[in-house]
């Protein structure tokens, strides 16, 4: 039996990006994509970020594919969110071959520390 691992990538680090308020029909995508090669397939991934300054609510797409929305953080303080997803969103092959994107942003907001959890053969 293989063994199976939890790995991450880093999508976003400490610094907070602004994500612009889109409208309907339009996404806006992170420049550069993240590293899931090697993943296992059958075990459930998770996106871990922290968001602050939203007023409304922003939907979270992995590779183009709904995985989750963020609900409204109007504070100035940053507030962790954690969206469980299909493992099957993100790509297997080793190179930044997966792209985060937001639709339906409500407002201007910012995010920083941006990771993915997913299981890797070990």
């Amino acid at each position: 039996m293989a063994t199976r691992l939890c790995d991450y990538a880093t999508v976003v680090g400490s610094d907070p990006i602004r994500i612009p308020r889109t409208p309907a029909g339009v996404s806006f995508s992170l420049t550069q994509g993240f590293d899931t090669g090697g993943r296992y397939g059958a075990s459930t991934a998770f996106l871990v970020l922290c968001a602050r300054l939203l007023l409304g609510k922003a939907q979270v797409a992995v590779n183009g594919e709904l995985i989750g929305t963020i609900p409204r953080t109007e504070g100035l303080e940053f507030e962790t969110q954690i969206m469980f997803f299909d493992p099957h969103h993100l790509s297997e092959e080793r190179g930044p071959n997966n792209i985060l994107s937001f639709t339906r942003v409500s407002d201007d907001f910012e995010l920083c520390n941006i990771t993915c959890f997913f299981h890797q053969f070990g």
